[in-house]
């Protein structure tokens, strides 16, 4: 499994697959090109509920920036990505997600990344697996695949770790 959070099960292992960075996106024509943390507050949300990596790591980057998640306009948690970015573009809500999740949306113009002054959140993704069963050479050509991607989409981190902790 690809996650956004390393396992607690000490019968799982894990390896650090790559570091993505997380960003505000919106429809073109309705997001601004540019935020403070402080009107971020007042902006309609979109939450992404179902990546529990993603919400800690942008609630510890808003709270670092001063601004707790309570006091956000989150209009609508959603679990599943391709139903969020349709939401996006509808116009009913801006997001935070990993710019990988929304890089060829960004290209084709039909998202727009929103950047929020004093905000910089990145996370790691891992590869999940059995300790008893390390993952498959189909999963190695996937992880060599990802870190071999453009670095303006992504930023790779080489990292493997043991899966203690």
């Amino acid at each position: 499994a690809l996650t956004g959070q390393r396992p607690h099960d000490r019968r799982l292992a894990h390896q650090t697959c790559f570091e993505d960075e997380v960003i505000l996106v919106g429809a073109p024509g309705r997001a601004p090109s540019r935020v403070s943390i402080d009107e971020l507050a007042k902006l309609p949300l979109l939450w992404p509920s179902g990546d529990l990596g993603l919400e800690s790591s942008v609630s510890r980057a808003l709270a670092k920036a001063g601004l707790a998640a309570g006091r956000l306009d989150i209009v609508m948690e959603i679990e599943d990505f391709p139903m969020l970015k349709t939401f996006m573009r509808a116009g009913l809500g801006l997001a935070f997600v990993p710019r990988m999740t929304v890089s060829d949306e960004l290209r084709f113009g039909l998202l727009k990344e929103v950047t929020v002054s004093g905000l910089d959140i990145r996370r790691n993704t891992y590869l999940i697996f059995p300790k008893a069963r390390p993952p498959r050479e189909l999963v190695a050509n996937f992880i060599d695949f990802v870190k071999s991607r453009d670095p303006a989409e992504m930023s790779v981190a080489a990292s493997t770790d043991s899966g203690e902790g």
